[in-house]
Protein backbone atom coordinates (compact mmCIF):
# COMPACT_ATOMS: atom_id res chain seq x y z
CA UNK A 1 0.00 0.00 0.00
CA UNK A 2 1.00 3.26 -1.12
CA UNK A 3 0.76 5.93 1.51
CA UNK A 4 -0.33 9.60 0.93
CA UNK A 5 1.76 12.00 1.00
CA UNK A 6 -0.09 14.01 4.05
CA UNK A 7 0.07 10.74 5.71
CA UNK A 8 4.10 10.84 5.19
CA UNK A 9 4.50 14.47 6.78
CA UNK A 10 2.39 13.43 9.45
CA UNK A 11 4.24 10.15 10.41
CA UNK A 12 7.44 12.36 10.04
CA UNK A 13 6.08 15.07 12.62
CA UNK A 14 5.61 12.02 14.57
CA UNK A 15 8.55 10.58 14.09
CA UNK A 16 10.68 14.05 15.04
CA UNK A 17 8.40 14.13 18.28
CA UNK A 18 9.32 11.05 19.88
CA UNK A 19 12.76 11.41 18.85
CA UNK A 20 13.00 15.12 20.87
CA UNK A 21 11.33 12.65 23.70
CA UNK A 22 13.74 10.03 23.71
CA UNK A 23 16.66 12.95 23.47
CA UNK A 24 15.38 14.50 26.51
CA UNK A 25 14.83 11.22 28.49
CA UNK A 26 18.45 10.00 27.63
CA UNK A 27 19.86 13.69 28.71
CA UNK A 28 18.21 12.73 32.04
CA UNK A 29 18.77 9.20 32.31
CA UNK A 30 22.52 10.38 31.88
CA UNK A 31 22.67 12.97 34.10
CA UNK A 32 23.46 15.84 31.03
CA UNK A 33 19.97 17.49 31.84
CA UNK A 34 19.04 17.78 35.74
CA UNK A 35 15.92 16.62 37.13
CA UNK A 36 15.18 19.73 38.31
CA UNK A 37 14.79 21.21 35.35
CA UNK A 38 12.45 18.81 34.09
CA UNK A 39 10.20 18.91 36.92
CA UNK A 40 10.74 23.04 36.22
CA UNK A 41 9.02 22.35 33.03
CA UNK A 42 6.27 19.81 34.74
CA UNK A 43 5.04 22.34 37.53
CA UNK A 44 5.51 25.46 34.77
CA UNK A 45 1.96 23.41 33.25
CA UNK A 46 0.56 23.07 36.66
CA UNK A 47 0.78 26.81 37.18
CA UNK A 48 0.42 28.86 34.15
CA UNK A 49 -2.98 28.35 32.08
CA UNK A 50 -1.38 29.34 28.60
CA UNK A 51 1.13 26.33 29.13
CA UNK A 52 -1.44 24.32 29.84
CA UNK A 53 -3.34 25.15 27.04
CA UNK A 54 -0.76 24.86 24.55
CA UNK A 55 0.12 21.37 26.06
CA UNK A 56 -3.50 20.63 25.32
CA UNK A 57 -3.46 21.59 22.32
CA UNK A 58 -0.42 20.00 21.00
CA UNK A 59 -1.26 16.42 22.84
CA UNK A 60 -4.88 16.60 21.05
CA UNK A 61 -3.22 17.02 18.15
CA UNK A 62 -0.62 14.26 18.38
CA UNK A 63 -3.35 12.05 19.53
CA UNK A 64 -5.26 12.83 16.21
CA UNK A 65 -2.12 12.33 14.15
CA UNK A 66 -1.90 8.90 15.67
CA UNK A 67 -5.19 8.06 14.86
CA UNK A 68 -5.24 8.75 11.68
CA UNK A 69 -1.87 7.03 10.95
CA UNK A 70 -3.26 3.88 12.32
CA UNK A 71 -6.39 4.31 10.37
CA UNK A 72 -4.77 4.59 7.33
CA UNK A 73 -3.69 1.52 6.65
CA UNK A 74 -7.37 -0.43 7.36
CA UNK A 75 -9.30 2.53 5.09
CA UNK A 76 -10.65 1.76 1.56
CA UNK A 77 -8.91 -1.22 1.21
CA UNK A 78 -12.16 -2.62 -0.49
CA UNK A 79 -12.83 -0.02 -2.31
CA UNK A 80 -8.90 0.48 -4.18
CA UNK A 81 -9.67 -3.48 -5.26
CA UNK A 82 -12.88 -2.58 -7.25
CA UNK A 83 -13.42 0.36 -9.81
CA UNK A 84 -17.30 1.56 -9.63
CA UNK A 85 -19.19 2.23 -12.49
CA UNK A 86 -22.77 4.01 -11.92
CA UNK A 87 -25.58 3.15 -14.08
CA UNK A 88 -29.20 4.47 -14.13
CA UNK A 89 -30.58 1.14 -12.12
CA UNK A 90 -27.71 1.24 -9.36
CA UNK A 91 -23.48 0.84 -9.04
CA UNK A 92 -21.36 -1.94 -10.70
CA UNK A 93 -18.18 -3.43 -8.84
CA UNK A 94 -15.44 -4.23 -11.39
CA UNK A 95 -12.85 -5.83 -9.46
CA UNK A 96 -8.87 -4.94 -10.87
CA UNK A 97 -8.08 -8.71 -10.80
CA UNK A 98 -10.98 -8.80 -13.58
CA UNK A 99 -9.64 -6.21 -15.40
CA UNK A 100 -6.14 -7.57 -15.22
CA UNK A 101 -7.17 -10.75 -16.66
CA UNK A 102 -8.97 -9.12 -19.53
CA UNK A 103 -5.70 -7.26 -20.02
CA UNK A 104 -3.40 -10.65 -20.13
CA UNK A 105 -5.95 -12.57 -22.29
CA UNK A 106 -5.70 -9.84 -24.58
CA UNK A 107 -2.06 -9.23 -24.93
CA UNK A 108 -1.61 -13.51 -25.51
CA UNK A 109 -4.36 -13.70 -28.10
CA UNK A 110 -2.19 -11.18 -30.46
CA UNK A 111 0.42 -13.49 -32.80
CA UNK A 112 4.32 -13.21 -31.47
CA UNK A 113 3.62 -12.48 -28.00
CA UNK A 114 5.05 -15.26 -25.55
CA UNK A 115 4.66 -13.93 -22.02
CA UNK A 116 3.38 -11.25 -20.09
CA UNK A 117 2.91 -9.57 -16.75
CA UNK A 118 0.45 -7.08 -15.81
CA UNK A 119 -0.27 -4.55 -13.85
CA UNK A 120 -3.14 -2.48 -13.05
CA UNK A 121 -3.60 1.00 -11.71
CA UNK A 122 -6.90 2.73 -10.96
CA UNK A 123 -7.33 6.40 -10.41
CA UNK A 124 -10.59 8.92 -11.00
CA UNK A 125 -9.90 9.22 -14.74
CA UNK A 126 -9.86 5.50 -15.47
CA UNK A 127 -7.30 2.88 -15.45
CA UNK A 128 -3.38 3.05 -16.13
CA UNK A 129 -1.98 -0.36 -17.57
CA UNK A 130 1.72 -1.53 -17.67
CA UNK A 131 2.08 -4.68 -19.80
CA UNK A 132 5.75 -6.73 -19.68
CA UNK A 133 5.38 -8.57 -22.52
CA UNK A 134 7.60 -11.03 -24.09
CA UNK A 135 7.84 -11.40 -27.10
CA UNK A 136 8.70 -14.44 -29.35
CA UNK A 137 12.22 -14.42 -31.77
CA UNK A 138 11.87 -12.16 -35.26
CA UNK A 139 8.85 -9.59 -34.55
CA UNK A 140 8.72 -6.33 -35.64
CA UNK A 141 8.47 -4.81 -31.82
CA UNK A 142 7.46 -1.36 -32.86
CA UNK A 143 4.13 -2.31 -34.69
CA UNK A 144 3.66 -5.39 -31.92
CA UNK A 145 3.86 -2.78 -29.30
CA UNK A 146 1.53 -0.36 -30.67
CA UNK A 147 -0.84 -2.58 -31.92
CA UNK A 148 -0.74 -4.58 -27.98
CA UNK A 149 -1.60 -0.75 -26.72
CA UNK A 150 -4.74 0.11 -29.18
CA UNK A 151 -5.64 -3.30 -28.68
CA UNK A 152 -5.46 -4.04 -25.29
CA UNK A 153 -7.13 -0.15 -24.69
CA UNK A 154 -10.35 -1.32 -27.06
CA UNK A 155 -10.61 -4.73 -25.64
CA UNK A 156 -10.98 -3.87 -21.98
CA UNK A 157 -13.10 -0.20 -22.56
CA UNK A 158 -15.80 -2.98 -24.80
CA UNK A 159 -15.60 -5.59 -22.28
CA UNK A 160 -15.76 -3.58 -19.09
CA UNK A 161 -16.72 -0.06 -19.86
CA UNK A 162 -14.19 0.93 -17.57
CA UNK A 163 -12.14 3.92 -19.65
CA UNK A 164 -8.11 3.08 -20.16
CA UNK A 165 -6.34 6.22 -19.80
CA UNK A 166 -2.86 4.58 -20.74
CA UNK A 167 -1.35 1.51 -22.10
CA UNK A 168 2.34 1.61 -20.82
CA UNK A 169 4.63 -1.82 -22.41
CA UNK A 170 7.70 -2.75 -21.65
CA UNK A 171 8.88 -5.56 -24.11
CA UNK A 172 11.57 -7.66 -21.98
CA UNK A 173 13.89 -10.68 -23.30
CA UNK A 174 12.45 -11.21 -26.49
CA UNK A 175 13.36 -15.07 -27.20
CA UNK A 176 15.76 -15.16 -30.22
CA UNK A 177 16.57 -18.52 -32.42
CA UNK A 178 19.68 -17.43 -33.41
CA UNK A 179 19.36 -16.50 -36.36
CA UNK A 180 19.88 -12.66 -37.38
CA UNK A 181 17.07 -10.93 -39.36
CA UNK A 182 18.02 -8.82 -42.57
Amino acid sequence: MKMKIIDRILLILCTLAIMAISIILISVSFRILPISRIQYWISAVYVYWHISTVVIMISLLFFAISVRLLTSGIRHSKIKNTLLKITDIGAIRISLSTIDSLAQRSTRSFPGVRDVKSQIIPNHEGVHIYLKVSLMADVNIPQTATELQSGVKEYIEKLSGVFVKEVQIHIDNPAYTGKSVD
